[in-house]
């Protein structure tokens, strides 16, 4: 059976391992853990680090082009555009337009 390791737990000791004052076998063995196990964790944690100090709006922006690059035949102005309604005089202009326009092409 596969043992199981809280996040709080694993943090703790990759801590241990950045300090650099134990080596990593020595922290492993104190922790009944497998040395390769431990590195994994530190390289993950290494590799994840920059999470922490992203936003929330930089991620969304990320997800965004992240989306938009899986579409791309997708217009991009057609995810932001929102149309505004035409005024009532605009509506009444353009049919006269429309009018004039028919009668004498």
């Amino acid at each position: 059976m596969r043992k199981t390791y809280s996040p709080e737990f694993k943090a703790k000791l990759v801590m241990e391992v950045f300090k650099g004052e134990r080596l990593l076998n020595e922290i492993a063995s104190e922790n009944n853990v497998h040395p390769n196990m431990l590195i994994r964790w530190k390289t993950e944690a290494a590799n994840n680090l920059h999470v922490l100090f992203e936003n929330e709006n930089a991620k969304m922006r990320k997800q965004a082009k992240q989306y938009e690059a899986q579409m791309p035949g997708l217009n991009r102005t057609s995810l932001y555009y929102k149309p505004h309604p035409s005024s009532e005089w605009d509506l009444q202009l353009n049919r006269l337009i429309d009018i004039t326009y028919t009668k004498h092409p």
